[in-house]
């Protein structure tokens, strides 16, 4: 299977993941305090510009992540505006 479109964060989600569901104090501690749990427990500072949204799973929910897009949007250079807020459902 092809990974190109895998983010340069997706090693540390699986630990972060794996990390969670096998200890009970890191996960309620990283629902608290994300940035700060991962920079002390997992020696990953992150960057300010990067936003961090946690999101506990439910048994019977499924939550899909959408990769960003190859091409910069229309009439727009990457990195550049606002990003749009909400969709379609």
């Amino acid at each position: 299977m092809e990974r190109h479109w895998e983010s340069p964060w997706q090693a540390l989600k699986v630990a972060i993941a794996r990390r969670a569901r096998a200890d009970p104090l890191f996960r309620m501690k990283l629902l608290a305090t994300p940035r700060r749990v991962i920079k002390e427990v997992l020696g990953v500072d992150l960057p300010p510009g990067i936003a961090l949204h946690m999101k506990e799973e439910a048994p019977r929910t499924l939550y899909l992540t959408v990769p960003p897009s190859a091409e910069p949007p229309r009439g727009r250079s990457r990195g550049r505006g606002r990003p749009r807020q909400g969709g379609r459902p």
